[in-house]
């Protein structure tokens, strides 16, 4: 456009031809951007498409105790706030969750070859595993203000539409504010 704007001033280009060149140019400019907008309508993706798995479907948990928000009983079914919180994500998604007890090494791992949708308990903010897989936003900051713990879910990488869903839902609950059909483990 300044390279335009020069050859006019220094009369290279008649006004009438740059006139027409630069309504040229904003037309093109219009049309590649209505091209890359209509290429965005599927925004954001799920490459492995869990949201669509999931929704209607089952929810693959990684579990490990992590009291008091994830405790593993002795006949091994989870409970806690955190538990109950995810039973009412899937009520959402009319899902139904399969629990997969484990180390968390071993869930995390799962998680990142995409054979666990979620993995709850014992994500903390410094994970190692951060690299690997995908954390959703801190539902809740507990702890000393110096040195807060925020407690996430972690959840399978590059799965955007699957990550917005979980934030969405997660934002501005927090463990205790699960329904009051859920059955929540005291702290």
């Amino acid at each position: 456009m300044i390279l335009l704007t020069t050859a006019i001033a220094h009369g290279f280009v008649p006004r009438q031809s740059a006139v027409q060149t630069v309504g040229s140019c904003l037309r093109l400019l219009a049309l590649a951007a209505l091209a890359a907008l209509a290429g965005c309508s599927d925004f954001p993706r799920d490459p492995q498409h869990t949201l669509d798995h999931v929704r209607h479907g089952s929810l693959r948990v990684g579990v490990s105790h992590d009291p008091p928000f994830v405790i593993l009983r002795e006949d091994g079914a989870p409970e806690g706030r955190e538990i109950a919180m995810l039973e009412d994500f899937a009520r959402t998604l009319d899902s139904r969750i399969v629990w997969i007890k484990a180390g968390h090494s071993d869930l995390m791992l799962q998680l990142e070859t995409f054979q666990l949708d979620a993995v709850v308990g014992g994500n903390a903010h410094d994970s190692p595993w951060e690299e690997h897989v995908a954390l959703s936003r801190p539902y809740l900051v507990t702890g000393p203000s110096v040195v807060p713990e925020s407690r996430r879910l972690a959840l399978p990488p590059g799965e955007n539409a699957w990550l917005m869903a979980v934030d969405r839902f997660t934002s501005g609950r927090t463990p205790d504010s699960v329904s009051r059909d859920a059955t929540v483990a005291a702290p």
